[in-house]
């Protein structure tokens, strides 16, 4: 079994930030519903069968090399972003598979963000993660901050997000 750590940062140009993060829950209808961190930040669409589906800039699940970072629309910054709570409301907000089983929220940011990405993986299969989003700003105000695992997350969202189902 292999342990790999995998950090980032990334500059990212949003239109909104949209954050959805699920823990792994029980099959439905016999289908497996896997733990997953999905970060929108450009509205870019693809059409199937009529309906547009809108590709995350981040994606990764509780799956084997699921990990994609879309890297037309980040790219590389030298800007530090703690993988921290500080500047965001506390007590964050939990799901496990029994207690609402998700945290997600829309955030209105300024036209860049900064994105630190650490997921640390087993054998290609995500197993935790920290995610930090900051403004791109001289005051770089912190946007969001997940801890995430397939069995619990623990989201914080900034004054500018609004927690959605």
């Amino acid at each position: 079994m292999r342990r790999v750590v995998i950090t980032g940062i990334g500059l990212v140009t949003p239109v909104g930030n949209d954050l959805e993060t699920s823990v792994t829950l029980p099959p439905e209808n016999g289908q497996p519903r896997p733990g997953q961190v999905r970060v929108t930040t450009v509205k870019k669409g693809i059409q199937r069968n009529g309906i547009t589906f809108y590709v995350p800039q981040v994606f990764f699940e509780e799956k084997k090399d699921s990990l994609d970072v879309d890297t037309s629309a980040c790219r590389r910054s030298s800007r530090r972003v703690p993988l921290k709570t500080t500047g965001l409301p506390t007590p964050g907000e939990t799901a496990t598979p029994t207690h609402t089983g998700s945290v997600n929220g829309r955030c209105s940011t300024t036209k860049h963000v900064l994105v630190h990405l650490k997921v640390t993986m087993q054998n290609g299969k995500p197993e935790t993660a920290l995610l930090a989003i900051r403004n791109d700003s001289e005051k770089s105000k912190p946007v969001a901050f997940y801890r995430w695992s397939p069995s619990k997350i623990v989201g914080y969202l900034g004054n500018s997000c609004v927690e959605t189902s």
